[in-house]
């Protein structure tokens, strides 16, 4: 029984291994990516729930029986590209190659810009091609001959140098060497000239900047054209050469194209070869002079500043320069010889703007002494400075305090009036706008100084008072008062060096006149003014005796008290007259 059981096993390999093998017909799709995942289907026939399949020896995944004569399957990733065998393998063992029945393919290739685009005739011109997906060993056809020279940079960039070809445009192809093609149709254009370089690339939107263009088969009447402007003052050179002046231009950048003298002959362009800026403009500087040590700090205000521009005062940069905006620059002057310079602001495409004449480098004022050197200590003292090098817009002070009012008259003199101080001797400073100053020592003395009385004008008046009086000196302090003959004047109005003052009545004769200032310090003008009774009082205190009271001495009454000191002046001269005819009945007059 055992021998007949083992018998029954083998016979029944034997029926399992005699079964039909499949048939491997057809991979779907026949072609894929190297990273694999592609889905295919494979048709065929004999294929059993269970086979397996794999693309050059590496297994599938995602295999799925459909049928007998259909399977489904995920391709897996390859090394490398190009045909591969496909092999089925039922439970069984059994199995069928498809020789070569699928094809691993690189990513499929795009090409997106060729630079530059136009050359000559002659080829020779080396390009770059741009765009993803290039392999190493591709091609490259200009017009469907071979390119030369072909260097596979990256994936995404190939340098070639063109063939020769004839005038005018042509496909430009990029072959990897898995047969996929990328094409740009017309993507280059033979021409009969060629533009190599400019100099410069960029320009003012005013023009005006002298252009050379080099490139090939240049001659005699070819033109250089700035988007639709042509150049001014076109010149050829030779060749290879041609120069002339930029044209104006609005901003932006423009195309450049070198046209024949032969209109029906194929021009160069290169597409935005040139591009127009618009210059930056100086207009003002917050200081117009510094030492010529340098290190003047100056704010320069302007428009269409870029960052990364420079500053220049004459010849030499400036040691620093801060961008701040479109309109502003901080720079910082360098050490320079004395001179008035021109100021620039060069952007960093080397268009520039400058400033005529804009800043001074100059030496360190001087001050060599001072005039009055005293002075009291309200202030108020005109002194005239004497040094070098003073700058309009000076400032002078007087110790700690500013003089309110200083004038430059040229650069060796200034006038400065004293600010109002403490008793002492101080320094006087004298500082220019550039913010280089002078000190000199113990130059001034703040003291309660006397006053000085020289003249008064007029020197004579009524006994009545009332005459307006002008007195002339210096040191007069506010709050003096004025005295004739010891009575006090009224109506006082004092400055440094003048006082106005009414006189006080006073019998006749000469009277001192005293200037007191509020320390106590006096001047006096001994028998300086008259009180004479035959002076007339002024007009508007004169008073007609006439009128005082009735003609006659008999009904004089008692001094009214609404009469002025003038009236009562009168009353007392009329009682005395008829006191001497003995008419006056004691009253006076009235």
């Amino acid at each position: 029984m055992i021998g007949n059981f083992a018998h029954l096993g083998v016979l029944i390999a034997l029926v399992q291994i005699d079964g039909t093998a499949p048939d491997l017909q057809m991979v779907t799709p026949a072609f894929g990516p190297v990273a694999g995942g592609t889905m295919v289907t494979l048709d065929g026939a004999n294929f059993q729930s269970g086979a397996t399949v794999d693309f050059d020896g590496i297994s599938a995944t995602m295999v799925s029986f459909v049928s007998s004569t259909r399977l489904t399957a995920r391709t897996p990733a390859h090394p490398a590209f190009g045909p591969v065998d496909v092999t089925v393998t039922n439970p069984d063992t059994q199995s069928s190659t498809l020789a070569g029945g699928y094809t691993y393919r690189l990513p499929t290739p795009t090409l997106t810009s060729v630079t530059p685009n136009t050359g000559t005739a002659s080829g020779s011109r080396v390009i770059t091609l741009s765009g993803t997906n290039f392999a190493a060993g591709a091609t490259v056809a200009f017009g469907g001959t071979a390119a030369m020279g072909v260097t596979v940079l990256s994936g995404t960039s190939i340098r070639a140098t063109t063939p020769a070809g004839s005038p005018g445009p042509v496909n430009v192809t990029v072959t990897n060497p898995d047969s996929q093609v990328a094409t740009r149709t017309n993507g280059y254009t033979y021409t009969l000239l060629t533009i190599d370089a400019i100099i410069p690339t960029v320009g003012s939107i005013h023009g005006g900047a002298l252009f050379t263009l080099t490139g090939s088969a240049i001659e005699q009447g070819c033109r250089v054209y700035f988007d639709t402007t042509v150049g001014l003052d076109i010149n050829v050179v030779d060749s290879t050469t041609i120069t002339g002046i930029v044209p104006p231009h609005n901003a932006g950048s423009v195309n450049l194209a070198l046209k024949p003298p032969d209109p029906g002959t194929i021009s160069d362009v290169i597409v935005g070869g040139f591009t127009y800026h618009t210059p930056p403009s100086l207009t003002s500087l917050d200081r117009s002079s510094g030492p010529e040590a340098g290190g003047t700090e100056v704010t320069l205000t302007g428009s269409d500043f870029a960052s990364g521009a420079t500053v220049s005062f004459g010849q030499l940069a400036a040691t620093s320069v801060t961008f701040v905006s479109s309109t502003q620059l901080i720079a910082v002057t360098p050490s320079h010889d004395a001179e008035t310079v021109n100021v620039a602001v060069t952007n960093p495409d080397l268009l520039s703007g400058t400033l005529v004449g804009a800043f001074t480098f100059g030496a360190a004022p001087r001050v060599d002494r001072v005039n009055p050197s005293t002075g009291p200590i309200e202030g108020g003292t005109l002194v005239a400075v004497s040094g070098a090098n003073f700058q309009p817009g000076a400032l002078v002070q007087f110790g700690e305090a500013t003089s309110s009012a200083a004038s430059v008259i040229d650069e060796s003199n200034l006038i400065a009036t004293s600010p109002a101080h403490v008793a002492g001797v101080v320094d006087l400073a004298v500082t220019n706008p550039d913010g280089q100053s002078a000190t000199l020592a113990a130059a001034f003395n703040y003291a309660n100084v006397p006053p000085v009385l020289r003249t008064l004008s007029p020197s004579s008046g009524p006994l009545s008072g009332g005459t307006q009086v002008t007195l002339s000196g210096d040191n007069f302090s506010p709050g003096a008062t004025v005295s004739f003959g010891g009575a006090n004047a009224t109506n006082v109005t004092v400055s440094s060096a003048t006082i106005s003052a009414t006189t006080p009545l006073h019998p006749a004769g000469m009277v001192d006149v005293v200037v007191t200032n509020s320390d106590g310090q006096s001047a006096t003008m001994p028998a300086s003014y008259a009180y004479r009774s035959d002076a007339v009082p002024p007009t508007d205190q004169y008073i007609d005796p006439t009128t005082i009271g009735p003609k006659g001495c008999g009904t004089a009454g008692a001094l009214p008290s609404a009469l002025g000191w003038s009236a009562a002046l009168l009353w007392l001269m009329r009682r005395s007259r008829c006191a001497q005819r003995g008419t006056d009945s004691g009253q006076g007059p009235t």
